[in-house]
């Protein structure tokens, strides 16, 4: 999945292009080793070779955001280290074409020793600016900051926060060409981290090429055109950013369902019928089927109880492919466990970059979980209204065991597109915000 131009010059259109990139550690038992290493040279080998990065290719278009996910240590940060040139490659090759800033892992750029107004100079004064040119930026740089009067302490004695609040000031005030951003941001309080993304956002607008790493997959699906996904230094897919999260979640989340089904103790494993219980029988129902086939290439789970069909339809019972502002419809689905299980049937409605909006599960509507034996069928009726802006949505499906009030969940099915339907535009006025929830109006003149 690629979304490069057509017929265009890659050289012109290029960013950043990365050829063959890998980069090695040698992991060695006992730290004399490394010395004794360099004595024998070829001839013994007393390291363990860790590939932190291995045989990474991609092109990032000028104007482009590309968002970079995966698990810790799957070699997101090393990747960016090196684009940004503060780390060297141990095979291929990066070219970067125009001015980059970065603002990389909580720790790096600045002197501990020095103040924060000190850093201020040393950060731009490397990145190329004259004296005057920084005495320019910097009453916007502090604005932007914000953070009082400890400007003129040492960094080493400023919380997290405060300094990812200097440092993406700094980053952002060259008006960099191609802008990296690693998890620094996720340090910061909510009003900065959103002040972060307005400004992200209006650098989108220039034609700025952004980079940017975030465990938040919302954040990644609503400012990046494109994602990268990485897993123990490989790149595993490149794509639409709403594509490539979701893959990501789902991994999360089946490995979420390995650990707690392993370490909880409040969630007994479900009982086993045989060796063949998982296999459900091929559905006989026309509808079942289409419905299967669909959802075979956006589902995952434990398989303990599936969804065999789920439909959204109006008062007529005329399934909704397009849909009024706040019309009344229904959810209906029909689930089966194949093996005796307890669960609670949920569902969401996503935008268009896979963002949830709406949706309801078994806890929050405050009814018990559904316990089913093996090979029992349920049909489950949500009755909802869409006070939705236009646009087009997707409805997921899940069925989920709860731990802990589901702040954590064994996550037996989960079909990521059960029915995608439009929203028309709202014939009483146009409103700008994803949900539009009734309000009191009173207006006093006096």
């Amino acid at each position: 999945m690629s979304s490069k131009p057509l017929d265009v010059n890659d050289d012109i259109y290029s960013a950043i292009s990365v050829s063959n990139l890998s980069k090695k550690y040698h992991i060695y038992d006992r730290p004399q080793d490394r010395l004794v290493q360099g004595f024998l040279r070829n001839r013994k080998q007393l390291y363990k070779e860790f590939r932190a990065l291995d045989d990474i290719s991609l092109e990032i278009y000028r104007g482009e955001t590309v968002g970079i996910v995966g698990l810790n240590g799957s070699g997101k940060s090393t990747l960016l280290q090196i684009i940004a040139g503060t780390l060297s490659p141990t095979e291929g090759t990066v070219r970067i074409k125009g001015k980059v800033s970065a603002l990389l892992e909580l720790g790096a750029g600045f002197n501990p020793e020095f103040s924060g107004r000190e850093n201020v100079y040393l950060a731009a004064s490397i990145m190329g600016f004259s004296r005057v040119e920084i005495e320019r930026k910097y009453d916007s740089v502090i604005s932007f900051a914000d953070i009082g009067d400890v400007l003129d302490q040492p960094v080493k004695t400023y919380s997290s926060g405060m300094y990812v609040r200097l440092a993406f000031a700094v980053a952002i005030s060259v008006d960099p060409e191609v802008l990296i951003v690693d998890e620094a941001l996720s340090v910061g309080d909510m009003g900065f981290q959103t002040k972060c993304m307005v400004k992200l956002k209006q650098m989108q607008e220039r034609g700025t090429t952004i980079l940017f790493v975030s465990h938040d997959a919302n954040a990644v699906t609503s400012l990046c055109q494109r994602a990268i996904y990485l897993r123990q230094g490989k790149m595993l897919a490149m794509g639409a950013a709403s594509e490539i999260t979701a893959q990501y979640i789902r991994d999360v989340q089946e490995a979420s369902n390995r650990t707690i089904q392993s370490a909880a103790t409040d969630a007994p494993p479900p009982e086993r019928q045989g060796s063949e219980a998982s296999i459900l029988p091929a559905p006989t129902c026309a509808k079942f089927q289409h419905f299967e086939k669909m959802a075979a290439n956006f589902r995952s789970g434990t398989g303990d109880a599936r969804v065999m069909f789920a439909e959204m339809i109006d008062d007529n019972g005329s399934q909704v492919s397009s849909a009024s502002f706040d019309q009344d419809v229904t959810i209906r689905i029909i689930v089966q466990a194949t093996r005796a299980s307890t669960f609670s049937v949920n569902y969401k409605i996503c935008d268009k970059n896979r963002i949830a909006v709406i949706g309801a599960d078994f806890l929050m509507q405050e009814h018990e979980l559904l316990s089913l034996r093996p090979g029992q069928q349920a049909e489950v009726v949500y009755r909802t209204r869409l006070p939705l802006t236009d646009g087009k949505y997707s409805l997921r499906i899940s069925l989920t065991h709860p731990i802990d009030a589901h702040q954590q969940a064994i996550f037996f099915d989960i079909v990521e597109i059960a029915h995608v339907f439009e929203m028309m535009r709202s014939t009483r006025a146009k409103f700008w915000t994803q949900i539009y929830v009734p309000n009191s109006l009173d207006v006093n003149i006096s």
